[in-house]
């Protein structure tokens, strides 16, 4: 029996031996098909090694890139997962896993697969900012502001540069071209370009977009002028295609008109689903998102009248087939959401105002309604 295993050891110590000495090889002869541009044999070689030595991901990574220079990008991105998977923190595993994501999120998006798109390009983003910890490389930082572009997604591009990189070149190009794209979609055309020059805009005439003071991010005045939050992507009808949510107020020499209005992508343009027009002088906090845990994003909206009158919270959202306000809390002096006790859903905290004093109301969700917690 020892004899056995003895020799059994051996053979695989000999099987071990020559699978290294087969990648290294194959290692090796790629590299010279990469030198001397032979594309196809450089994949065919590091194809063999990758199966000889698949915990290698610098050359997982190296195969990825010749796979995108191929065209090659579901191959690329395949390669791409397993070498982040392997090295989470390896520069150039992330960026080729973002390029790869964004290749195939314009295809997805050119199959009309807009879901699966907009699954890679937040995926992409996701890589690209990663890799951006390590180094700020050109490329790296163009192909951000384009994946933001895909996205719709010009105010989160335009606060992380802002943020991240305030005085690099690269990075303030790509914001300057967001800001400039974002007026430009607001004017006329569709998300991504799709739609010519003299498409009409989803913004009504003479309609502004809202904007409020960004609480952690400090804009000049110049800059906050243009960067407008009242601007949601979000699937509010869990149809697997994202509606465009604009919150917008339309002034006259009297007063001022606040409206929520909720579009669909159809026949090649913003089509208006729904709209309603609240009362009072200006946006206080908005916000669309999922704040109790029930799956479908809802859109929140305080409008506020005066100091003395203070604002009302409206909570909007799609339910039985159509669009309607679900709740309203107020009056209001301010508002934030958190979630306090870390159940998924978030509470309403209200500042409420009795003749000079404030306090706080919280507000918690009972599975139907938000109801006052004592």
């Amino acid at each position: 029996m020892r004899n056995i295993l003895i020799i059994l050891g051996i053979i695989l110590v000999a099987i071990l031996v020559k699978r290294v000495a087969d990648f290294r090889r194959y290692s090796r002869l790629g590299q010279e098909c990469y030198s001397r541009e032979d594309i196809e044999g450089a994949i065919r070689n590091w194809e063999r090694a990758t199966r000889l030595n698949p915990w290698s991901s610098g050359l997982l990574t190296k195969l990825g890139f010749l796979y995108m220079r191929q065209k090659l990008y579901e191959e690329a991105l395949a390669v791409a997962q397993k070498a982040v998977g392997l090295s989470p923190e390896y520069e150039s595993a992330l960026v080729l896993l973002g390029e790869a994501s964004f290749r195939c999120g314009r295809k997805k998006e050119e199959a009309k697969d807009f879901t699966g798109a907009w699954q890679l390009y937040k995926k992409a983003i996701e890589s690209y900012r990663k890799a951006l910890n390590f180094a700020y490389a050109p490329d790296t930082i163009h192909y951000l502001g384009a994946a933001y572009l895909y996205l719709g997604e010009y105010d989160e591009g335009i606060v992380f540069f802002t943020e991240r990189m305030p005085s690099n070149p690269e990075a303030i190009e790509e914001r300057n071209r967001l800001m400039e794209l974002k007026k430009r979609f607001l004017a006329g055309g569709g998300p991504n370009e799709l739609a010519g020059a003299d498409t009409p805009g989803p913004l009504p005439e003479g309609a502004r977009i809202a904007i409020v003071g960004h609480p952690i991010f400090k804009f000049s005045q110049e800059d906050t002028s243009i960067f407008q939050n009242g601007v949601f992507y979000s699937d509010l009808d869990l149809d697997g295609n994202p509606e465009l949510i604009l919150l917008y107020k339309i002034e006259t020499e009297n007063q001022s008109s606040l409206f929520v209005s909720v579009f669909e992508w159809l026949e090649n343009r913003w089509k208006m689903r729904w709209n309603t027009r609240l009362g009072g002088s200006d946006f206080g906090y908005f916000c669309v998102e999922d704040i109790n845990a029930d799956s479908r994003p809802e859109i929140v909206v305080e409008n506020i009248y005066d100091f003395k009158t203070g604002a009302m919270l409206n909570i909007y959202g799609y339910m039985d087939s159509s669009y309607k306000i679900l709740q309203q809390l107020g009056p209001t002096w301010g508002t934030t959401l958190l979630d306090l006790d870390q159940d998924g859903t978030k509470e309403i905290i209200i500042l409420n105002r009795k003749k000079d004093e404030y306090n706080s109301i919280i507000y918690r969700w009972n599975g139907t309604k938000y109801i006052p917690f004592d």
